[in-house]
This record gives C-alpha cells, sequence and structure tokens, in this order.
C-alpha cells in the first residue's frame, strides 16, 4: 500500500496493488458504459480453477498482448482512494491486464441459477457462461 499527501495537509490518497497470478482464461460481461468488467479462472496450488471477478474503470484500466506463448497471463489490480475535505472518497478501481492474445478475453456473462445481483459471485449460486 502507498500512501501519498496532497497539496492540503488534510487530503491524501491510497493506493492498494494485488498481482493475479496464473490466469487461464478471461470473460468480459455484458456491463454498462465507462466499466470493464471481468471474470477470471486461474489455476490454484492444488491444480484445480479459481473463479474471481472484478469490475474496473475502462479510463483506469490498460489491456496488453505481452505474454509469451505458453506462459501464464497474468494482471495487477489497483484500488485507488483519495480522502480529505474537497475530496471524492468513493474508491476507483483499476487493472492492467497481460494477455498472449487478444483472443484470450472471450464474451461471457453470469447466468443466475436464482434471481439476485449479477454480482453477488459469492453466493454459489451462479454459474459463468461462455
Amino acid at each position: 500500500m502507498r500512501e501519498t499527501w496532497l497539496t492540503n495537509e488534510t487530503d491524501y490518497k491510497t493506493e492498494k496493488t494485488k498481482k493475479v497470478e496464473n490466469i487461464e482464461r478471461v470473460f468480459l460481461n455484458n456491463v454498462p458504459l465507462e466499466i470493464l468488467s471481468l471474470t477470471f479462472f486461474t489455476r490454484n496450488q492444488n491444480g484445480g480453477l479459481d473463479v474471481s471477478w472484478g469490475q474496473f474503470k475502462i479510463s483506469d484500466s490498460t489491456i496488453l498482448t505481452d505474454v509469451p506463448e505458453g506462459q501464464p497471463m497474468w494482471a495487477t489490480l489497483t484500488e485507488t482512494f483519495r480522502g480529505g475535505f474537497f475530496c471524492n472518497t468513493s474508491p476507483k478501481y483499476g487493472i492492467e491486464l497481460h494477455l498472449r492474445s487478444g483472443k484470450d478475453m472471450e464474451g461471457g456473462n453470469w447466468s443466475h441459477t436464482d434471481p439476485g445481483p449479477p454480482y453477488d459471485v459469492h453466493s454459489g449460486k451462479i454459474q459463468a457462461m461462455a
């Protein structure tokens, strides 16, 4: 976590980053404009697949095709929080996604087995569809 004090003594910015490694599949979900919603399948230490997802502001996101063929894809997630009297206190989320090619990102959406918001991934009643 990196914290920076801005021009005013009461204004500050905190930035957290997290690296996601061993990405096997990436789905681009159906979302409103200005939001990049992605679902990731990552290989865990037991050889299984973990599913995670995130919504990122497009202006704070970068997609690169710089991973050599046969190498695992990865991403760096960023959460930026500005605080202080004159600052917006809502965090902003960004991503730097490293793919082998554009073909590594597929269209996808969430299919619910029960009613609920599309972002309720932790309910265990949602399955990814491609």
